[in-house]
């Protein structure tokens, strides 16, 4: 007996979720694309929403500024695109736009603040200074350079003060 089913490819699922898309800018193939939005795995907005006013759906521009009506050759009739997001690609008021509602990835549950390295001694000197200002809830200004060896990720002031956040909690 052979599977007949679809089942649904990781990978297009790890590239939606958490995303706003452009439906036309999907890097999927359109047989997994169509089974996706036939099993109601994407919830589709419009790319400008005219009604109270103008409301760009991706970036949430509201500017009216920002807005400008060109004759679409997509729609063939005027539209309205929004200029504040250009950059990302042109959403006009004919564009749809994905947003992510199917089964969410599992992911890991690690701590993403840990760190099995050691610092220098001006590195913790810096450390400590900055729990101590944070603790004191002074302002503190530390100018670092971080070079290929991930330093920046390296900084646990930040991971102590959330242990010490919980621990009031309870």
């Amino acid at each position: 007996m052979k599977y007949r089913g679809w089942i649904l490819p990781p990978a297009l699922r790890d590239f939606h979720e958490g995303r706003i898309w452009l439906k036309e800018h999907s890097p999927f193939t359109k047989d997994h694309f169509d089974r996706v939005i036939e099993c109601n795995y994407f919830h589709i907005i419009e790319g400008i929403q005219k009604e109270p006013h103008l409301k760009c759906n991706r970036c949430h521009n509201q500017d009216p500024r920002q807005f400008t009506v060109f004759d679409c050759s997509k729609c063939e009739q005027s539209c309205i695109y929004c200029r504040h997001c250009l950059q990302m690609g042109r959403v006009s008021s004919c564009t749809e736009l994905l947003i992510w509602i199917g089964p969410r990835a599992i992911r890991s549950r690690k701590h993403p603040l840990k760190w099995a390295g050691q610092f220098t001694e001006l590195q913790q000197q810096a450390a400590n200074e900055i729990l101590e200002s944070i603790k004191a809830k002074r302002s503190h200004l530390l100018a670092a350079v971080c070079g290929a060896k991930n330093e920046n990720g390296t900084f646990n002031p930040k991971s102590s003060i959330q242990k010490e956040f919980l621990m009031d909690l309870w």
